[in-house]
């Protein structure tokens, strides 16, 4: 199954999987998914903040 089996059946469906190379990313991907968690208060500020320039004009200038 290369990029994933489709099954006939009403609603669509395909399933996938990950590859030996794809499951090599397993630990990165958590890793990444754990530092956007303890980080989500972090990034909202960042993205609040963002937007409050772009309404201003500011939003593609350095801060």
């Amino acid at each position: 199954m290369r990029y994933g089996g489709v099954h006939p059946v009403v609603p669509p469906r395909v399933d996938y999987a990950l590859t030996p190379l794809g499951r090599t990313l397993r630990d990165t991907m958590r890793a990444l998914v754990a530092w956007a968690e303890d980080h989500t208060r972090d990034i909202d500020r960042a993205r609040a903040a963002y937007d409050r320039r772009a309404v201003g004009g500011d939003a593609l200038r350095a801060p």
